[in-house]
């Protein structure tokens, strides 16, 4: 038999899990709106590029080889728009696959910047080859030395 002060506690609980659905269904949402800009963004390369950026993005949702940090999907949508307008040079003139690229395509495009948006592009692009190393999708690292301002 359920007591009267177990009905608060049922009833509290039940409110819980109705939030924590409601907040679940929320991300989910939020999540494909992501997806779906994430697909857009991937389209416009050359399929193994693509897939090599699908992969660091799996990286970064903490769904690759190796367990690492769990990024947001906002912070994952700020990445895919710094890297965007060096990637989409890179494959229109001959990049097929992000194991050809140099250490001087990195640095030349980094150089092309200045302050905030340098530092960002930095940090993009040595998590890009970072994690796609890590993976065993690429052999070397371009942007190792790749010095933020």
């Amino acid at each position: 038999m359920v007591q009267i002060g177990e009905l608060g506690d049922l009833a509290g609980l039940q409110v819980d899990f109705l939030r924590q659905t409601a907040d679940a269904n929320r991300k989910n949402a939020h999540a494909h709106t992501v997806l779906g800009a994430e697909a857009a963004v991937l389209e416009r390369y050359v399929p193994p590029v693509a897939s090599e950026v699908r992969a660091w993005v799996d990286v970064l949702r903490s769904q690759g080889r190796r367990e690492g940090e769990f990024r947001s999907w906002d912070g994952i949508r700020r990445y895919l728009a710094y890297v965007q307008p060096v990637l989409t040079p890179w494959t229109a003139t001959g990049v097929a696959t992000l194991r050809e690229t140099t250490q001087q395509q990195v640095e030349d495009a980094a150089n092309g910047l200045s302050g905030h948006a340098r530092r960002q592009l930095a940090i993009t692009l040595r998590s890009l080859f970072r994690s796609l190393k890590r993976q065993r999708v690429v052999f070397r690292d371009p942007a190792r030395d790749l010095p933020s301002p």
